[in-house]
């Protein structure tokens, strides 16, 4: 029980910090490629 709980926790935080960092990395992703066409 205790290894499922620990699991579930974990499970919910990675999801939390992958939600709260996903606009993050799109956003730099989405500056490079502008920064890369305009370079062309």
């Amino acid at each position: 029980m205790y290894l499922s709980e620990t699991f579930l926790s974990l499970l919910v935080w990675v999801a939390l910090i992958g939600s709260a960092l996903a606009p993050v990395i799109l956003l730099l992703l989405y500056q490079r490629d502008l920064k890369d066409k305009n370079l062309w």
